[in-house]
């Protein structure tokens, strides 16, 4: 058991208004071997450490996955089911800063994400906030497990492009940001295996709504059939 007050994430467990954590797990081990490489102030002998760590995780994922998951509870009049949240060693993981970013600086997992051009678009180029290219091959499941955000979905690129539209300005700033949520979009679109949370249909409807979501030398135009 693990109380909401002792939670790496509170918010975690209070948007599921739970209190408790049942039949979780911890690993001190792992903790001290984190908090190690995070105060390795060599960068590229930090970076090989977390790496070779990550692949340890990688290797042992088809049975670390079975406990990468536990029943979030409130306490009252016995316990209350809330559904699902990540393990305490998950959570505690992704709170030690012992993933380097972009800028070669130590970072918590879950204060990081993968750069892509789907990810540029929706958040910038802020390179603090993208995982160092030395993780690049990575097992994504491992890294989602341990908070590195990863693609933003569809909808995510079709409102970012409705704020640009929104915000009424036409500068280079602007349409480079356009440009980079239209690749985003456009390798979505050559990867017909990929699932969206976006049909064909809808997404078209929603670049056709209102001025459209098709920027032209004459401004915001809807796409034409």
């Amino acid at each position: 058991l693990h109380e909401l007050a002792n939670w790496p994430d509170l918010k975690a467990l209070r948007d599921l208004q739970a209190t408790w954590t049942l039949d979780d797990w911890h690993s001190p081990h792992l903790q001290a071997v984190l908090k190690d490489i995070a105060t390795d102030r060599k960068a590229t002998r930090r970076r090989a450490r977390a790496m070779a760590l990550l692949a340890v995780l990688a290797r042992a994922w088809p049975q670390l996955s079975d406990v990468a998951e536990v029943t979030a509870a409130h306490d009252y009049d016995g316990w209350k089911l809330r559904g699902t949240t990540r393990a305490w060693w998950l959570w505690a993981a992704a709170d030690v800063p012992w993933l380097d970013s972009a800028t070669a600086i130590p970072t918590s997992p879950q204060a990081l994400r993968v750069r892509t051009a789907a990810t540029l678009a929706v958040h910038g180029d802020k390179p603090e906030t993208f995982l160092h290219a030395a993780f690049r091959t990575a097992r994504p499941d491992v890294l989602t497990a341990l908070g590195v955000a990863g693609e933003p979905d569809t909808r995510e690129l079709v409102s970012r492009l409705q704020q640009l539209r929104d915000a009424d300005q036409q500068d280079d700033a602007i349409t480079s940001d356009v440009y980079i949520a239209y690749q985003a979009l456009s390798e979505r679109a050559s990867q017909p295996r990929r699932t969206s949370d976006l049909s064909t249909p809808k997404l078209r409807e929603l670049f056709a709504h209102g001025q459209g979501l098709v920027l032209s030398k004459h401004g915001w135009r809807p796409p034409i059939d």
